[in-house]
């Protein structure tokens, strides 16, 4: 009897793991990560919109995002942030500081350099929506953490143009009724790029404390 029911847990287990994995879904961010990681560099235009539970208005910036390999340059109106791979600068524009420290990628958040490929890590995912939308096929996946490392979000819908395998716009959900949606405007590849553009010049900002926190 023991036996018996062992299997039927086992054999439960396996259903509910498969009505988990949608292959249209992994097919599809397959596809998208693909795309991207094809490309030698990028330079991505976007908006961000940040909803809070408790407020009335939402928050919206725009951002600037480059991308060579591990390297990255984000600027979120003044804020700049850059990477060389193992070293992040942070400039602080209303402080005239800028921070130096050693890049933790391992921090649950959606890493810049990650930012067309997070998904390939701790989720599992499901077409929740297809549309057509001015001639485009439209395809929104939703994404459902499966560790803890993924801090307060609990899930993510991202929307695909799945005639192009381009990524359009991601919204995080977080536990705390906060809403972010991450919407790209424009998109250029394979743009070149040196190295010396991912490390952070003070002589272009004159007067600025550097605090090496390494």
């Amino acid at each position: 009897m023991k036996k018996i029911q062992a299997l039927c847990i086992l054999l439960f287990l396996a259903i509910g793991l498969q009505a988990q994995i949608d292959k249209e879904a992994t097919d599809l961010l397959k596809k998208v990560s693909a795309k991207y990681k094809a490309y030698t560099s990028l330079k991505t235009d976007y908006t961000i919109k940040i909803h809070f539970a408790d407020a009335k208005t939402d928050i919206i910036k725009k951002g600037i995002l480059h991308l060579k390999g591990p390297k990255f340059k984000m600027q979120i109106d003044d804020v700049i942030s850059i990477c060389d791979g193992k070293n992040i600068w942070n400039y602080l524009p209303n402080e005239k500081q800028v921070q130096i420290s050693l890049y933790d990628k391992a921090d649950g958040n959606i890493s810049p350099e990650k930012f067309y490929t997070f998904w390939e890590k701790d989720y599992i995912y499901r077409i929740k929506e297809s549309k057509v939308v001015n001639g485009k096929n439209i395809s929104v996946v939703e994404l459902s953490p499966t560790t803890k490392k993924n801090g307060s979000i609990f899930k993510i819908d991202v929307t695909i143009n799945a005639s192009t395998n381009e990524l359009m716009s991601f919204l995080i959900y977080e536990k705390n009724g906060t809403r972010t949606t991450y919407t790209m405007t424009s998109t250029q590849a394979n743009i070149p790029l040196a190295d010396s553009f991912f490390t952070f010049d003070a002589k272009q900002f004159p007067g600025v404390e550097v605090v090496d926190l390494r």
